[in-house]
């Protein structure tokens, strides 16, 4: 479990992150951080 998700969700949160970064909703913070730890802002493109 990750932070208190079960791991079924886990897949749905990646797919919802990598959709929004597709559409240029949120950006990476550091992209050179590794994808793990990667932490994202709001952008607006």
């Amino acid at each position: 479990m990750k932070i208190g998700l079960e791991n079924k969700d886990i897949s749905v949160i990646s797919r919802v992150i990598k959709n929004a970064l597709e559409e240029n909703l949120i950006k990476a913070v550091d992209p050179t951080t590794e994808l793990r730890y990667l932490k994202y802002i709001p952008f607006g493109g």
